[in-house]
């Protein structure tokens, strides 16, 4: 693995590490604390955890998109998958952080729309918490497909396709 490749995997897995991580702190940790509390001890406590939360929900996913396109069209565009099922995975993915994203930002929001999102606040962290799990086990899945570099794929073909053949002579198989 090239530097500069190592460097924007660890931009990717160190925010996935940080919305993740704060995502099931706050479903298995603020949520219970914050149950116990009086309503105006829990309104002062969101208060001021949510604009910190929303500037870690900001960075992180700017760059896990980011990294993570990057990463897909790299991977797209250097490897052959051996089943085909790469690319749906790609946009799975895709399609599931957008989601993320977006119910991340929602519960950090400070917008009246985002406050009213944050009455059901149980309901849509429990839902994140559950989403970001599948979309960690998706990438470990994806991590693990078959893939091999173009120029193998093609010595692979060639040598399958000459098996009969030895220095230009063919053989009918028979030893």
């Amino acid at each position: 693995m090239h530097h500069p490749e190592l460097v924007f995997r660890w931009l990717h897995i160190l925010p996935a590490i940080a919305l993740v991580g704060g995502v099931y702190f706050w479903r298995w940790a603020l949520l219970p604390a914050l149950g116990t509390l009086d309503d105006s001890a829990r309104k002062e406590i969101h208060d001021r955890v949510r604009p910190l939360w929303a500037r870690c929900v900001m960075i992180s996913s700017g760059l896990l998109l980011v990294t993570g396109l990057t990463n897909a069209v790299r991977n797209i565009l250097r490897y052959d998958f051996i089943d085909g099922r790469y690319h749906g995975l790609v946009l799975a993915k895709l399609i599931l952080a957008l989601v993320i994203f977006w119910l991340s930002a929602k519960l950090a929001g400070r917008s009246a729309s985002a406050e009213k999102f944050r009455q059901n606040e149980t309901k849509w962290v429990n839902m994140t918490a559950f989403l970001a799990t599948i979309l960690v086990l998706l990438a470990g899945y994806m991590r693990a497909q078959d893939r091999v570099e173009p120029d193998v794929a093609a010595v692979k073909i060639s040598f399958e396709s000459d098996s009969n053949e030895i220095d230009g002579i063919e053989s009918d198989g028979i030893e």
